[in-house]
C-alpha cells in the first residue's frame, strides 16, 4: 500500500525548458548584434561626404552665373548647371567641368544661351561628380 508519490518534476523541466530558452534568445541576440557591428562600415561613403551648396545666382547680359559652395568633407568638380522653370521644365543649362576643392566657393556660368522673362521666378541647379545636387530659386531682373 504504497503511498502515491508524485514528484514536482514535470514543473521543475518546465521551468529549466523557459530558462534554457530564454539563455538561447539572449545569446542568439548577443551573438547577432556582435556580428551586425563587425560588418557595419566605420568609414562613411564618400557619396555621403559630397555635399554642395548653392550661395548665389547672378544674370547679366553675359548669362547666367551660379555661385557654388563645397560644403562636404571631398574635393569634388560640378558637371552639370542648369536653369529652370518652377516645373522643372529646363531653360538652359548642360554638362560642364569646374573643380571645386573642399572649403571653397566657384562661380559657375550655366552653358547654352538662357532666355529668362523679367520677373519670373526660376531654379538654378547644379549637380557634383558623385551626383549631389543644390538647387536655389530665384527671380530674374
Amino acid at each position: 500500500m504504497g503511498m502515491k508519490r508524485r514528484a514536482i518534476s514535470p514543473v521543475i523541466a518546465t521551468l529549466l525548458l523557459i530558462v534554457i530558452a530564454v539563455a538561447a534568445a539572449v545569446l542568439t541576440y548577443i551573438w547577432l548584434t556582435g556580428y551586425m557591428g563587425t560588418i557595419t562600415p566605420h568609414q562613411t561613403p564618400t557619396q555621403l561626404q559630397e555635399r554642395v551648396k548653392i550661395d548665389a545666382v547672378q544674370v547679366d547680359n553675359t548669362g547666367v552665373y551660379i555661385y557654388v559652395a563645397n560644403i562636404g568633407d571631398v574635393d569634388t568638380s560640378i558637371v552639370g548647371a542648369y536653369v529652370l522653370t518652377l516645373n522643372y521644365t529646363a531653360v538652359c543649362g548642360g554638362s560642364i567641368s569646374k573643380p571645386l576643392p573642399k572649403g571653397s566657393t566657384a562661380q559657375v556660368q550655366v552653358p547654352g544661351t538662357c532666355t529668362l522673362t523679367s520677373g519670373k521666378t526660376y531654379i538654378a541647379k547644379v549637380t557634383a561628380k558623385q551626383g549631389s545636387e543644390a538647387t536655389y530659386t530665384f527671380v530674374a531682373p
